[in-house]
């Protein structure tokens, strides 16, 4: 079903008729824009969600992989670097640098780990991104683990929006199998 969008003017705040200021009726599942600074960031940021039975694999030893972002950075292709700065128990600054499309893309994160809930909670510092922010979490299963990766990005380019989005959820994507694959044997390289 098409997503639609209505445009209707409403009545300015201040008494004067001069003019119109222009509200939106976006679908409820669109949220509204937020503010970044002095700009508009895109209404409707890419959510990337995936969970990953790991059948045979202890949650605990999986999620122990997983927080050893300088040895992941090492087993997947596209992550060029990954640097760690320790800022107090459970928390870190990681400075990332991933191939994307013919460059390298450049961002800092805080990750807050939680051992015990088995969580990694990222969010975006500085960097080629305008916003990120998402989590890891290894939960227990009957045969295993699952992991599953939620994250929330955005360029901050509203006109580039509709080419990039749409590439960099299919790169994160791979990447995270790729990482996901490390974590699940970690002695092997994987290409990405």
């Amino acid at each position: 079903m098409p997503r639609t969008c209505c445009v209707r003017p409403c009545a300015m705040s201040h008494s004067s008729n001069a003019g119109h200021r222009w509200q939106f009726d976006r679908p409820s599942r669109v949220r509204p824009p937020t503010r970044t600074g002095n700009d508009m960031t895109s209404l409707a940021r890419p959510v990337v969600t995936e969970s990953h039975p790991l059948d045979g694999c202890d949650a605990d030893a999986a999620f122990a992989r997983l927080c050893d972002f300088e040895t992941l950075a090492g087993l997947v292709d596209d992550v060029e670097r990954i640097e760690i700065t320790p800022v107090g128990p459970g928390e870190q600054i990681s400075s990332w640098g991933v191939i994307f499309r013919r460059g390298v893309m450049q961002w800092r994160e805080r990750d807050v780990i939680d051992h015990d809930a088995r969580t990694i909670s990222f969010s975006l510092i500085d960097g080629d991104l305008a916003y990120l922010e998402g989590h890891w979490s290894v939960e227990k299963h009957e045969a295993g683990c699952v992991i599953t990766f939620r994250s929330e990005f955005d360029f901050g380019i509203p006109s580039m929006a509709a080419m990039l989005n749409p590439l960099a959820e299919r790169e994160l994507r791979r990447n995270n199998r790729a990482i996901i694959a490390a974590v699940a044997h970690p002695t092997t390289p994987v290409p990405s």
